[in-house]
């Protein structure tokens, strides 16, 4: 009987808050139950890859400042790939102003 294939686990972000101006760089992590190797990927050309956020994915780390034009939620999805099993995770980000009136 073959072994079973699980997906990778992420460690999830639940609230994202990025202030307008100022960079905003979590790490995306994830493991995997099986102990395979994860992989995590991201789709470039989609929003915010297209204005300047990057994504490194050999440290897993994420990178955008936002501007004021980016005022507002966005959903970013990451694929996660271990063995056969892909897990898409979305990252909700808020940009907001740092500007109090």
């Amino acid at each position: 009987m073959p072994e079973r294939n699980n997906a990778p686990l992420p460690l999830e972000i639940k609230k994202a808050l990025a202030l307008v101006g100022f960079p905003f760089e979590p790490l995306i992590f994830a493991r995997d139950p099986d102990g395979d190797v994860v992989t995590i990927s991201v789709d470039c050309t989609s929003y915010p890859f297209t204005v300047g956020a990057t994504f490194d994915s050999a440290s897993g780390a994420f990178s955008r400042t936002a501007d004021f034009v980016d005022i507002g939620k966005v959903k970013i999805q990451f694929l996660l790939s271990a063995g056969i099993k892909i897990k898409r995770v979305k990252l909700k980000l808020n940009a907001v102003s740092p500007l109090i009136f």
